[in-house]
């Protein structure tokens, strides 16, 4: 069984081996902290029965538009719906008619197909997006259209 609820300082360290494992640019924990403090921001980690730590999404509000910044699983539970679950609270928790947008690598199926299944469309495309390979992202937005 897992739950799903606010994420604290005292889950940073589970947050970056996840976050380390997941990306090739991970945040630091710096720019953890500084979501954790923001008002506007909105983070949200999944753990098991035994509080282990299987997942995070971190999101902020941006006047008329909701950003998902970062959204990560342990490699090792992936299979598990746990993503679609944070991204589920998210939704629910942003009003219906302000969109939510976000990037994603283009060679990242399985994100796209999640985003996708919750109603993301594709929006644009920014070449070159990601210094550490050079990758484009896909821009996809929920809700309203939006002009990016």
């Amino acid at each position: 069984m897992f739950v799903v609820r606010e994420m604290t300082e005292a889950d940073l360290p589970a947050v970056l081996e996840i976050e380390t494992a997941c990306f090739g640019a991970p945040w630091t924990r710096g720019m953890f902290q500084d979501e954790l403090r923001h008002s506007l921001s909105w983070l949200r980690v999944v753990v098991d029965e035994n509080e282990r730590l299987a997942g995070f999404i971190v999101a902020r509000h941006y006047g008329e538009v909701w950003h998902v910044m970062d959204l990560a699983v342990a490699p090792s539970r992936c299979t598990l719906g746990l993503g679609g679950r944070l991204l589920d609270g998210l939704l629910g928790h942003t009003p219906r008619d302000v969109p939510v947008v976000l990037e994603v690598r283009e060679g990242n199926t399985g994100a796209i197909a999640l985003y996708r299944s919750r109603g993301f469309r594709d929006s644009g495309r920014r070449p070159h997006y990601y210094a550490d390979t050079g990758e484009a992202a896909l821009l996809m937005v929920y809700g309203p259209e939006m002009a990016w």
